[in-house]
């Protein structure tokens, strides 16, 4: 799971949500890009990119409720 780089925490239960917030393009420590799609960030860029935001939302997931097979 990625640490937070600001003041929030990255999942939240409420009841039988679990709500994530935050999450960046971040892979083994470091930002994978910046810039807008198109002209300094390609659209293949952007899609791992994206791929990644979503691998750290169920991390984060993971990392609140413990075992995913109960998604």
């Amino acid at each position: 799971m990625v640490a937070p780089l600001a003041a929030y925490v990255p999942a939240v239960r409420s009841g039988a949500l679990v709500l994530t917030a935050g999450q960046l393009p971040i892979r083994d420590g470091s930002l994978m890009a910046m810039g807008h799609v198109g002209d300094e960030v390609s659209t293949e860029i952007a899609g791992a990119c994206a791929r990644q935001c979503a691998l750290n939302a169920v991390a984060a997931v993971r990392a609140e409720i413990g075992d995913l097979d109960r998604v």
